[in-house]
């Protein structure tokens, strides 16, 4: 069995504060802005589906890039338009409708 080459990727991990507190509808609701934050920011740095991994961690995603992709478009403005997208949901909603996110970021061979 041969062995492959560990290349450069930048993984990503969004996870969802406090998600164990909400109902059901709260986590699916949760999970959909999630979601959609993590993808409208994608194609804010015009990173396509086909150039990233994304892995269903049920309150949040795990992603890892190409590793074609430079990580300084996830780390300036990957992370600029998840904050925007994130203070424009929380902006005027319910309290019990709000997100806090945590992000972790690591570049290296995987």
């Amino acid at each position: 069995m041969g062995t492959r080459q560990a290349v450069n990727r930048l993984i990503v991990s969004v996870d969802a504060e406090g998600s164990s507190q909400r109902d059901l509808r709260g986590k699916l609701h949760l999970r959909d802005t999630v979601y959609r934050l993590v993808e409208d920011a994608l194609c804010a740095v015009d990173l396509p589906a086909d150039r990233v991994h994304l892995e269903d961690r049920g309150d949040g995603v795990l992603l890892a890039t190409d590793p074609a992709t430079p990580p300084e478009a996830m780390v300036g403005l990957w992370l600029e338009e998840i904050y925007q997208g994130l203070r424009e949901h929380n902006r005027g909603g319910r309290p019990d409708a709000r997100l806090r996110l945590r992000i972790g970021m690591h570049a290296g061979p995987v």
